[in-house]
């Protein structure tokens, strides 16, 4: 499914394959692993795909990948995060964060490893 439109707002999940296209996008939902989201200015709950943004702010951040100017995230996991300024509330296992002028995290958590008996 391919949406594009200067204004989206969107109450539930993207499926699979979804390309999004817009100024101000709003998703009260999360998005598929698969989906590619393009946007000025981006409010995801859930991402776990694609996101190329001018900022962007996300609830949880779940095995996805953002491109952006600023990334202001309040949970992140296993993530890949470009932008100039990134800001992240609660900062999980295996992120991978690029910036260029400020990265703050302000809660850092790391899960123990499993041993095996």
């Amino acid at each position: 499914m391919h949406i594009e439109a200067e204004h989206i707002e969107i109450a539930g999940d993207l499926g699979s394959s979804t390309t999004i296209k817009a100024k101000q996008l709003i998703i009260n939902g999360s998005t598929h692993k698969s989906s590619k989201i393009l946007a000025q200015h981006a409010k995801i709950l859930t991402h776990k795909g694609l996101l190329i943004a001018q900022d962007c702010t996300i609830k949880n951040l779940d095995s996805g990948t953002i491109y952006a100017n600023t990334a202001k995230i309040q949970e992140t996991i296993a993530s890949t995060i470009y932008a100039s300024s990134i800001s992240i509330d609660r900062l999980r296992n295996a992120n991978t964060c690029y910036f260029s002028a400020l990265l703050e995290a302000k809660e850092i958590h790391k899960i123990a490893a499993m041993t095996m008996p």
